[in-house]
């Protein structure tokens, strides 16, 4: 690696079951050629395996409990490193963690086109735009935490090593976002260091718009046009953007950009208990069916569409209560509908008409052919 430069990166880890799955260590090795040393943190339990992989692409492990989520990691580690002088031998650092898969395109991109602003002395991959003034709960423009990379006047600051000794070992993961997250960008910026995300909707001709985060809505178009070299795990979610994602596993199958099953086997390990449409649920729904309908054609409608595809399960069309003009050709009303025994029907509706649709269709087909968000069922 030819750099001036000395950069450290630390990479946060965690898995519920402790597995280190392959797109982990690909996380790692992409890293190398623009770092000189990788400290891994991994909270909690990690099984064997797992943990020699981990040390084996790392300059450094550390397994720790969970004690404050990835702040608390992030802020054990930045006292590990000042307290054996390690953190005043590099210039510059990275803090990445496992919640996206990459990298489909060289870093060298993005650190060649930060090197070209130096007046900016923090970045980070996105920023959220901040919400309406309106809204209940403000939350701030900030640059979000899966990816920063700091310069060397903030990171030899004392500003730094104080924001990170006032961290608290947060309880909740919300108090998380709230002390580290959502207060990162604004606890330096009135210290004076200038703040920027590089790949930004502007790039994209776009306009920044409150409460839309550009990795959830241009999944496709950052890749694609900017070579934004990752995808956010939680965008592959039909809560997320299943279509777009769906399009841009395409794309990085066809432009052999990245082993795209990678994230599909992650997506339905993952599958978050929390979410409303469990993908690791609808999997078992699926493969009981020679054929899947999708009630409701809406955005919901078509992310379980997208993710039928993704996955090779027969789309058999849509459902809907009344026909537009707008609908796709395979869309047809209820009342001109029947579910064959060998079929089943997905409602592809948020909570509130999904319930509504329950009750008309109640009695007219059998409730082990439907499979609803989990918080009906």
């Amino acid at each position: 690696m030819e750099q001036t430069l000395k950069r450290i990166a630390i990479f946060v880890f965690y898995d519920h079951e402790g597995i280190v799955e392959p797109y982990v260590i690909k996380l790692l090795d992409g890293m190398h050629d623009y770092t000189d040393y990788i400290y891994t943190v991994a909270n909690g339990f990690v099984q064997k395996e797992g943990r020699e992989q981990l040390a084996l692409h790392s300059d450094k492990l550390l397994i720790r409990d969970n004690k404050g989520f990835d702040a608390g990691a992030i802020k054990d580690v930045i006292a590990d490193l000042n307290n054996t002088n390690m953190l005043e031998q590099f210039d510059e650092l990275v803090i990445y963690n496992d919640t996206f898969w990459g990298f489909f395109y060289p870093l060298s991109d993005f650190f060649e086109g930060t090197s070209k602003e130096p007046d900016v002395n923090f970045w980070g991959f996105t920023e959220w735009p901040g919400n309406a003034p309106d809204d209940r709960i403000h939350i701030p423009e900030h640059l979000q935490s899966y990816f920063l990379y700091i310069k060397s006047r903030m990171l030899h600051s004392m500003d730094f090593l104080e924001f990170w000794n006032n961290m608290p070992y947060c309880e909740k993961f919300t108090e998380v976002l709230i002390q580290y997250e959502q207060s990162f960008t604004h606890y330096f910026n009135e210290r004076g260091y200038k703040s920027k995300a590089y790949y930004t909707v502007e790039k994209l001709g776009e306009k920044k718009e409150f409460n839309k985060i550009s990795y959830f809505i241009y999944a496709y178009d950052l890749v694609e046009k900017l070579h934004f070299p990752i995808l956010k795990c939680k965008t592959f979610s039909i809560e997320g953007n299943m279509a777009d994602s769906e399009k841009l596993m395409d794309f990085l199958e066809k432009n052999h950009l990245y082993d795209t099953k990678l994230i599909k086997s992650h997506s339905i390990r993952f599958a978050n208990e929390r979410s409303y449409f469990n993908l690791r649920e609808i999997n078992k729904f699926c493969k009981k069916y020679k054929k899947i309908y999708v009630y409701g054609a809406g955005n919901y409608g078509k992310n379980v569409k997208a993710y039928l595809d993704a996955y090779g399960y027969p789309f058999a069309g849509f459902i809907v209560t009344e026909k537009k003009d707008t609908d796709e050709q395979d869309t047809q009303e209820f009342k001109n509908f029947k579910l064959e025994p060998e079929s089943g029907l997905i409602i592809g509706l948020i909570p509130k008409y999904t319930k509504e649709v329950l009750e008309t269709i109640k009695g007219k087909i059998p409730d082990d052919q439907i499979f609803t968000g989990q918080y009906l069922r």
